[in-house]
This record gives C-alpha cells, sequence and structure tokens, in this order.
C-alpha cells in the first residue's frame, strides 16, 4: 500500500520577495526541498505556527532572508536562505489559516526584512560546534 501524499498551505517567504501564500507537500522530503536543506522548526510568535527554515542556512552562506525580533523591537536572529510559515496542530504540522497567513504577510515587525544591516558588520552564529563569527558580504553570510 502506498502512503498518499498531501499539501499543506504556508506562507513562503523567499529572500528579497514578498512573502505569499501557497502549497507544498507534507512530507520531510517536501519541506526539505523548499528550504534547500536539513530543516529546522523553530518556534518565535505568540500565535500556534513554526517558522520552518534551513537549519544550516547562514553556515552554508544563504541570502539573509528575514530578522527576528524579540517583545522590545531588537534583532535576535535572523534567518538565512527560504522559509515557510506552517500552522501547529496536535502532534504535526497543519494548514496556516489564511488570516494567519494574511498577518505574517503584511510584515510589520511579525516578518521584518533585514534592511539595517551594514556590509562586513559581524554578528555570531551557536552552533554544535561553538560560536562562529560570521560577516556580510553582498547579502550573504560568509565567516
Amino acid at each position: 500500500m502506498t502512503e498518499e501524499r498531501t499539501n499543506t498551505n504556508v506562507l513562503m517567504v523567499e529572500p528579497g520577495k514578498a512573502p505569499y501564500e501557497t502549497q507544498i507537500g507534507d512530507d520531510l522530503q517536501s519541506m526539505q526541498a523548499v528550504v534547500g536543506g536539513y530543516i529546522q522548526a523553530v518556534y518565535p510568535y505568540e500565535e500556534p505556527v513554526a517558522l520552518i527554515c534551513n537549519e544550516d542556512g547562514k553556515l552554508d552562506g544563504l541570502l539573509l532572508n528575514r530578522a527576528l525580533r524579540d517583545s522590545h523591537g531588537d534583532i535576535y536572529d535572523i534567518v538565512a536562505g527560504n522559509f515557510f510559515i506552517v500552522g501547529l496542530g496536535q502532534n504535526d504540522f497543519t494548514d496556516l489559516p489564511h488570516e494567519l497567513a494574511e498577518q505574517f504577510a503584511e510584515g510589520g515587525d511579525s516578518l521584518g526584512a533585514v534592511v539595517a544591516l551594514y556590509v562586513g558588520a559581524p554578528f555570531f552564529v551557536k552552533g554544535i560546534d561553538g560560536i562562529r563569527r560570521i560577516g556580510i558580504f553582498d547579502g550573504k553570510a560568509v565567516q
């Protein structure tokens, strides 16, 4: 018996582009294809959503995409490469409701573009092998 694949409604966010609603396969391989590598789920918002990105995006030098901000509006991390926002169910990812997709697509402080970074400005990334200093050159994170 073959497993039937279904699609999940998500908000796709690519570097330098406006976020847009789309559907992707709900299987691991489809999610990895969208972000270009192994996935990492982070939960930076109060809403029941997950942000799914490439776990090695910065280390692989992917284009910087959006800044994540704390409750004071200060940047605490930057997502590199494509990512998507998906709804959260009891035990898995679910369709992102259209109302939440619109809320995040409108941006504001939720999905702030990386505009305040200067070429060569360092930031630090914590990985399993320690903390690495990374600079920004031509929109890419490099070690």
